[in-house]
C-alpha cells in the first residue's frame, strides 16, 4: 500500500519539528509528502527529512506560499514541468508497479500576493498537461 500525506505548514521551518514528531510517531511513513504554505525563499537550503528527497517551489516575491514535496528514498520519480503561473509542483512516482503523477498546488486565499492571477484556465491547463505526459 501506498501513503500520501499533504500538510499546509504555514512556515516549514518554524513548524518542522511538528513534523518530524508526527512522522517519528507512524508505524509506517508515508511514501509522498506535499506540504503547502512552506514559507521558503531559494536561501533556505537546510530543510532536510532523513529519508527523503526533496522538491521545491518556492513563492519568488512576497510573504508565504510556496510548496515542498517529498519522495521516500528509494523510490524512483521525476519532476514534471509546470506549465502555468499557480503555485504548483508536480512530480511523477512509480509507486508498486504504475506511475501516479502527483500535483501540489497551494492557491492563496488572498489572489493579490501571487504574481498572477488564478483562473479557471490555469486549473485547465495543468489538468490536460498530465494527460498528454
Amino acid at each position: 500500500m501506498s501513503t500520501i500525506l499533504q500538510w499546509n505548514a504555514r512556515s516549514i521551518a518554524t513548524s518542522s519539528s511538528e513534523l518530524k514528531r508526527f512522522l517519528s510517531q507512524q508505524n509506517m511513513l508515508p511514501d509522498i509528502m506535499c506540504i503547502q504554505e512552506t514559507w521558503l525563499q531559494e536561501t533556505n537550503t537546510h530543510l532536510k527529512i532523513d529519508g527523503y528527497h526533496i522538491e521545491r517551489a518556492d513563492r519568488n516575491s512576497g510573504r508565504g506560499g510556496g510548496v515542498a514535496t517529498f519522495v521516500k528514498d528509494g523510490l524512483s520519480y521525476a519532476r514534471l514541468p509546470n506549465p502555468t503561473t499557480l503555485e504548483a509542483l508536480i512530480v511523477r512516482v512509480k509507486l508498486q508497479s504504475r506511475n501516479v503523477t502527483i500535483v501540489n498546488i497551494y492557491h492563496a486565499p488572498d489572489v493579490s500576493t501571487t504574481a498572477a492571477p488564478i483562473t479557471e484556465e490555469q486549473y485547465d491547463l495543468i489538468f490536460q498537461t498530465l494527460t498528454v505526459m
